[in-house]
């Protein structure tokens, strides 16, 4: 299997290519399973995602939920 890498930072991307340092939005909207809105945007952030916030990424700066989806995923303390 060939891997996927981020044009932008470099990193390792997990098998659909979702990264949050890309500057891409989703084909098709996709619902957000905390707020359940239609979103495009992956880098999206809503009110009821925060109290689920456990990464910070390294490089960026970024917040996220899942580890995978950052640059330098550090574990928020």
């Amino acid at each position: 299997m060939k891997k996927l890498i981020c044009p932008h930072c470099g990193a390792e991307l997990d098998e659909w290519g979702y990264h949050l340092c890309r500057n891409a939005s989703f084909v098709e909207p996709v619902p957000c399973e905390y707020c359940g809105n239609s979103i495009r945007d992956p880098r999206h952030t809503c009110k009821s995602m925060l109290p689920h916030m456990k990464y910070g990424c390294g490089n960026c700066g970024r917040l996220s939920v899942k580890e995978h989806v950052l640059c330098k995923p550090t574990p928020i303390e």
